[in-house]
């Protein structure tokens, strides 16, 4: 088990890092405060977390992901299935001693992972008093053309290292519009999905769009840390900030999200 007090903050994670022992710290007591981004895929999430880490919020990541999930819990000697639903409380209390910094566990989540394993008592005690965060794209044509590049190269962060098997797309112009069709609905009931749990659970999340995540990134981190009550780490937030850059866009893997969509979008939305 190779845990440790002190985190790497001098270089950029990737999500592969991020999910690794460097960021496993030694049991501590117990930390109370919580942080919860939510966010549709492709919102920009992933940068948000590493300025939070840099910054001191937490060592936030998709800890509900069950990729991940199956990958943490076993260095802690839990069940690899630690998401089900006789064990995810013992994983959140693992997670709160030993994914957490100044006194703080942070989580990025996605709706499908609160639907699939937080809607029980152990969801409900980490909302419960949290900071929420969500992060919103309002462009959501581009949102789901860049998950549909990830889900067809399997590269879902800054690195090129792969993730998930490559999808690949339908032969057929109209199969390939309908399965745009489909993405596109899975994208927006992420998003839809979680402003109905905000309106049902009485949350008043502080909203943050993509756009104003990479405008302004030490005001929005600064205001999270107020509202958490923890102090910035300010010179390692602005060496993360200063080696943060956009994601390398592979031209051929966005010509081919997009070949030969047009027409057959039209069709179907105006139900020719």
């Amino acid at each position: 088990m190779n845990s440790r007090s002190q985190i790497p903050l001098d270089r950029r994670p990737d999500l592969i890092d991020l999910a690794g022992p460097d960021y496993d710290v030694e049991i501590a007591e117990r930390v109370n405060k919580t942080l919860i981004v939510c966010s549709a895929p492709r919102t920009g999430s992933y940068e948000l977390c590493r300025f939070l880490l840099a910054a001191g919020l937490g060592i936030p990541f998709e800890y509900m992901h069950p990729q991940f999930a199956t990958q943490i819990a076993p260095r802690w000697e839990l069940p690899a299935e630690s998401l089900r639903a006789e064990n995810i409380g013992p994983y959140i209390e693992a997670l709160r001693l030993r994914r957490a910094q100044n006194g703080v566990f942070a989580v990025n989540l996605q709706y499908w992972h609160f639907s699939g394993f937080l809607m029980n008592n152990p969801g409900n005690a980490l909302f419960t008093d949290a900071f929420v965060v969500y992060l919103f794209r309002p462009d959501i044509a581009a949102q789901v053309t860049s998950w549909r590049v990830a889900m067809n190269t399997g590269k879902w962060d800054f690195s090129d290292r792969r993730t998930s098997e490559p999808r690949q797309y339908p032969q057929d112009t109209y199969e390939r519009a309908a399965q745009f069709q489909a993405d596109l609905k899975f994208i927006t009931d992420e998003d839809a999905g979680f402003r109905e749990l905000f309106a049902l659970a009485g949350i008043k999340p502080y909203f943050v769009t993509m756009e104003e995540l990479f405008r302004a990134p030490r005001q929005i981190v600064g205001h999270i840390a107020a509202a958490l009550g923890v102090p910035v780490n300010e010179s390692a937030l602005a060496r993360m900030i200063a080696g943060s850059k956009p994601y390398a866009r592979d031209e051929a893997a966005y010509a081919r999200a997009t070949e030969g969509l047009a027409v057959p979008l039209r069709h179907i939305a105006f139900g020719l």
